[in-house]
Formats: C-alpha cells, structure tokens, sequence
C-alpha cells in the first residue's frame, strides 16, 4: 500500500481545471520530504507558496499571476529567518532586511524595481549601527560611514554613481581623523 501513489499521503498532489494546474499543489521528494506547496490559478503560480528542503522550510512567499508579488520570508537551514524582501509583480520593492543567525537584524537595504534605491543601513549583532550610506540606481552614491559598537565614527568613504571620490576618511577610536593628515 505504501507504492500505491492514490492512497500515500506522500504523493504528489497536482490539481488541475481545463487542462492547468489549478489550486494547491504538493509535491515530495523521493524519501517522503516535502518539497513545495504551491498555489496555481490558470496554470500560474497564484497565491501562497512555501518551499521545503528537508522538510524544513526554505521560502515562504506569495504568487500573482505567475510573479512574485507580496512578501518573501528566506529561512537558513534550521528554519530561521534570514530574509524579508517585499516584492512587486516579480520585482524586489522596498524594504529588504536580513538577519543574522541568532535573528538579529543585520542589514536594511531599499529596492526600486529591482534596483537599490535609498539608504542602506548594516548592524552589529548587538544591534548598535554598523555602517550607513545610500544607493542611487543601484550605485553607492554619497557618504558610507563605518562606526565602532560605541557608536564612534571610524571610516567615511564618498561615492559619486558608485566611484569613490576622494581617499578614504580614517578615525581613531575616539574618533579623531588620522588620514588623510589635516595640514598644519
């Protein structure tokens, strides 16, 4: 009974409507792990989908019309969140954060169809501010700063569409600049 793919819970469940996948779709791996539940309307991806790999989950995300479209939650191998990306019709839009693998925030970043667009923010574990700076059309563009856990400035670089302008700013721990040397 257990080969018999009708009555095992473990066989793949691919619905279809006029000849297309419509509805939930299970599929399994050969040894009885999910893969992937999925959601299809008119032969496309449409709502709620959910990958495993070991049955353990991998992406939760959802579909419109075939594209990604709604929030994306990646999971590292244990099953934690590694990533949020919001996505619209298929494109990375907004907020993107990722984490560490005790959950703490580890980065911000903002996407504008699918190109980085905005302030970028990096953190320490402990959560203090690592490193701010910004993106124009996919291209560091401005001031990235780098700061120690205590919040001190350490390094400042100055970007023009990704190029960087000038030597790098340097500080000590106390946070005062020790190159480029200030003429005396």
């Amino acid at each position: 009974m257990d080969n018999d793919p009708i009555h095992n819970e473990t066989a793949p469940s691919q619905p279809f409507e006029e000849g297309q996948l419509h509805g939930e779709s299970v599929h399994y791996d050969d040894e009885g792990r999910l893969e992937y539940k999925m959601t299809y309307e008119k032969g496309l991806p449409h709502g709620p989908a959910t990958f495993y790999n070991h049955n353990i989950p991998q992406l939760s995300t959802h579909f419109h019309e075939g594209k990604q479209h709604g929030e994306a939650i990646y999971y590292d191998e244990d099953g934690n969140i590694h990533a949020r990306i919001h996505h619209e019709h298929g494109l990375k839009q907004g907020a993107s954060l990722t984490y560490d693998a005790y959950g703490s925030l580890q980065q911000v970043v903002h996407y504008v169809k699918d190109i980085l667009e905005g302030q970028s923010l990096r953190y320490y574990p402990s959560g203090a501010l690592l490193e701010s700076g910004a993106y124009v059309q996919g291209k560091r563009h401005g001031d990235f700063i780098t700061y120690d856990e205590n919040g001190t400035v350490r390094q400042i670089l100055t970007f023009e569409q990704g190029r960087l302008v000038r030597a790098p700013e340097l500080y000590d721990p106390q946070g005062y600049l020790i190159f480029p040397q200030e003429a005396v």
